[in-house]
């Protein structure tokens, strides 16, 4: 939220005090103008020569800096993983793809013959921001009815409805105050809207919710097939599986809060990748880096139970093509302020042993 709203806006609004307003520039505003200080009075200005060398050299790798941040905010993807302990029976304990923190998606899907099934995605920025007075009208050849979306909830909670039809027996509510406990229990921050699937060939409506909780508040019977709608976090696949062996969680004697946890996986990466499967240890400061994916240890489960319970483990997932861009670019810096200051040292110095060489001719003369 912290980001949406001071880095990724053009102005923003901060409150002291939570009463008095002040005015700021946003990020989307405030890092284009400077890079553009820094390219036009840093470097196309600047007065070349030896003595600006190591500064003009600064002044590349900020601006390099700036450019990798760029690719990072447009091109980056980021989200989180689960995996549990490993249990006969129980897949549960290989990963292979991983959700958005903020990002939804609604699918219509349909179950084939062959047992497979098809799925028909439309993009959060389609619904995003949907009031209860707006619509958006969504279709495909493929489909035999238009999805009709209406009122997007951030925040919502489901309840069922006797008066609602057999399709989707439930009702949605806005919760305009999610708690940071609950939101910390995966309680907040469950979106959900309303849906309307209109037959093509008969113009009929039938009518339901979606909601982030759940995917089968709305299934229906169309053109002689069973169809569900859901509303779900957007996944990405990884060129590679995770398979949790081992997790470890220690806490400080007497106390229920966390001193150490990390994983011990094992990574299968796909054929294409090119790379071979290896074990790694996951802790917090030690990532799993494959390809342009790094995996962050950044969470745990279940926070109560008894002992001895089966625990899964939360990487965190960042998919950057930018990923080491500031490395090259505090390189290039580095080299800029050691060429910079190894000047103005050797100059400083020759200026002193040229004094001593002219006290020393003086006192000689003397």
């Amino acid at each position: 939220e912290v980001q949406e709203d001071y880095f990724r806006s053009l102005f923003v609004i901060h409150y002291v005090g939570g009463k008095y307003p002040i005015p700021l520039l946003g990020g989307y505003l405030l890092l284009p103008l400077l890079f553009v200080n820094l390219l036009v009075g840093g470097l196309m200005r600047m007065r070349k020569g030896a003595s600006t060398l190591g500064v003009f050299i600064v002044h590349i790798g900020i601006v390099i800096l700036f450019a990798g941040s760029f690719v990072e905010d447009m091109m980056s993807t980021k989200g989180a993983m689960q995996v549990w302990e490993p249990r006969p029976g129980d897949s549960r304990d290989v990963a292979s793809n991983y959700q958005s923190y903020e990002e939804w998606e609604v699918a219509v899907i349909r179950p084939d013959a062959d047992g497979s099934r098809s799925e028909f995605v439309i993009p959060y920025a389609e619904f995003k921001g949907l009031d209860a007075d707006d619509t958006v009208r969504c279709y495909s050849a493929q489909i035999p009815f238009d999805v009709m979306l209406s009122d997007y909830m951030e925040n919502s909670k489901l309840q069922r409805d006797p008066s609602a039809s057999r399709e989707s027996p439930y009702k949605l509510t806005a919760q305009e105050n999610v708690s940071a406990e609950q939101k910390n229990a995966g309680l907040g921050n469950t979106a959900g809207l309303r849906a309307s699937l209109i037959e093509n060939a008969s113009g009929k409506a039938h009518h339901g919710v979606l909601w982030g909780g759940r995917g089968d508040t709305f299934r229906v019977n169309l053109a002689g097939q069973p169809w569900s709608v859901t509303i779900r976090k957007r996944s990405w696949d990884l060129p590679f599986r995770i398979n949790l062996t081992k997790f470890i969680h220690e806490v400080h004697p007497g106390t229920g809060m966390p001193r150490r946890y990390s994983s011990y996986v094992t990574m299968t990466p796909d054929e294409e990748l090119g790379s071979s499967q290896r074990d790694v240890h996951i802790t917090m400061n030690e990532p799993l880096r494959e390809a342009e994916y790094t995996l962050y240890q950044s969470g745990w489960g279940p926070q109560m139970g008894a002992a001895g319970r089966r625990m899964f483990s939360v990487f965190a997932v960042v998919r950057n093509p930018s990923d080491q861009v500031p490395l090259y670019a505090c390189i290039v810096i580095g080299l800029g302020l050691l060429i910079h200051f190894g000047r103005k040292l050797y100059l400083y110095l020759k200026s002193e042993a040229r004094k001593r060489a002219v006290a020393t001719a003086t006192g000689s003369t003397a």
